[in-house]
């Protein structure tokens, strides 16, 4: 690109980007006289009957395709992402008025795919939104006799290289006035992409914790909204990590997304469990219990509990990798979900719940180290809870033969407290926890059997 038509892009300014402009024309076509004349293009569509097709205005050699800065930028790029002062807004148009086939020409592979429109909305320069649209407005207005009609929606659902419309880049930013007006120059931009083709506009706000935001898509966008994230996500599983109150606007607005899982079979309800909930200190008291058992103190249902009454089966869904919720619960150390599914009001029987490798949820605690989980289910009474105390997985071990493996002085004394846990039980190598633990010593020390009695 020509670096004056940068430096006059990229500072709005009109008289000298015109000048250059107009120059360069007169060097193309000597023969013309340039004059301030809207010409408007449309690339493919054919004239009106009995209307001749407008003859095209020569092109500058500042506009042609070559034309670009080192990130393959076209000068309306430029321009849009610059500002929305009165003097880009001239500048955007000129450039228009010059080469209308840059209005929705995508940068090269180093810009990333963006359109002017992209750039605008992602600097947050609305009044320059306003006049590209104005710019596929007037095309939809003037060619074949008005009866155009889909320019605007074409240059508004433009994809870039993240698969991402300018609506993407709006929300993004937080701007929810500028949301609003791209929702209300086509109520259907939030359904872009389809299920299952990326990140949806209202993935992106729930995961950015733009509630409002959220709330302006799926309200101008209705029942078409697409709820749609990466992998194979929904938007529900970001509501989970980030508040109760989104995710149940989510399920209230599709209930539907409680069963839906990602690429790797994650349900919403292994993502909550992989989040711990404000998990409180270790301790087996019945008041401890109850309160990880009951709603919060304000009365507010957590994520979980949301999930749980839209879907009481969602317990009982592994993952792709065999783990059920209750699992995953127990490896990110979230005992008040452990201690919810346990509960004999919710599911109690996912206790007996084995993963790929024939592990409970104890296995798993004591495995990475979850003294909490390992202490509450060593601690409780319940028959439920006493059944797997001493199950033992497709290795043979048991969850005390982890906890000494893992050299897990917290959980070994949890387990070891509990008069129900055998020490005399071996693995599918013949050894007992008391064998494990001679293995461990470190060279050069030893220990002796004491008798108490």
């Amino acid at each position: 690109m020509d670096p004056r038509l940068l430096r006059a892009a990229r500072r709005g300014d009109f008289a000298g980007l015109e000048a250059l402009l107009l120059g360069a024309a007169a060097a193309a076509a000597p023969n013309q006289v340039a004059i301030d004349v809207v010409v408007v293009h449309h690339h493919g569509a054919a004239a009106a009957p009995g209307q001749q097709a407008p003859e095209a205005a020569p092109v500058p050699h500042l506009l042609d395709a070559a034309a670009t800065t080192p990130q393959g930028d076209s000068a309306l790029h430029v321009v849009a992402a610059s500002g929305d002062g009165e003097g880009f807004l001239r500048c955007a148009r000129a450039i228009y008025r010059h080469a209308a086939r840059l209005l929705d020409r995508p940068s090269a592979s180093g810009g990333g795919g963006d359109t002017p429109l992209h750039r605008a909305a992602r600097a947050g320069n609305a009044a320059m939104v306003g006049c590209l649209l104005d710019m596929a407005r007037q095309e939809e207005e003037e060619l074949a006799g008005g009866t155009g009609g889909s320019r605007v929606a074409e240059v508004l659902e433009k994809r870039n290289a993240r698969q991402e419309t300018a609506l993407h880049d709006a929300v993004r930013l937080g701007d929810e006035q500028l949301v609003r007006h791209l929702m209300s120059v086509h109520p259907r931009l939030a359904r872009v992409p389809a299920p299952g083709g990326g990140m949806s506009p209202l993935y992106l706000a729930v995961s950015l914790r733009h509630d409002r935001i959220a709330e302006a898509l799926h309200q101008q966008g209705g029942d078409e909204v697409s709820y749609s994230g990466p992998a194979g996500q929904t938007a529900l599983h970001a509501a989970v990590l980030r508040s109760a109150e989104m995710t149940e606007k989510i399920l209230e607005w599709n209930k539907g997304l409680a069963g839906e899982a990602d690429a790797s079979s994650s349900t919403a309800l292994h993502f909550a469990a992989a989040s711990p909930e404000n998990n409180p200190e270790t301790d087996s008291s019945s008041l401890l219990r109850r309160c990880l058992r009951s709603p919060s103190s304000h009365g507010r249902r957590t994520p979980t509990q949301l999930l749980l009454e839209a879907d009481p089966s969602l317990p009982f869904r592994p993952d792709g990798d065999g783990e059920y919720p209750i699992h995953v619960a127990a490896a990110a150390g979230n005992l008040r979900l452990v201690a919810l599914l346990l509960d004999e009001h919710c599911c109690p029987e996912c206790a007996g719940l084995r993963d790929a490798r024939g592990r409970t949820f104890l296995h798993v605690a004591a495995d990475r180290g979850r003294q909490e989980v390992v202490g509450f289910a060593a601690d409780d009474k319940r028959a439920v809870a006493a059944s797997i105390l001493n199950a033992q997985d497709d290795d043979g071990n048991t969850a005390l033969h982890l906890a000494v493996v893992a050299g897990d002085l917290g959980s070994f004394w949890c387990l070891l407290r509990n008069r129900e846990v055998r020490l005399d039980l071996a693995n599918n190598d013949g050894l007992t926890p008391v064998d494990l633990s001679r293995s461990t010593v470190p060279a050069g020390l030893y220990y002796k059997t004491v008798n108490l009695d």
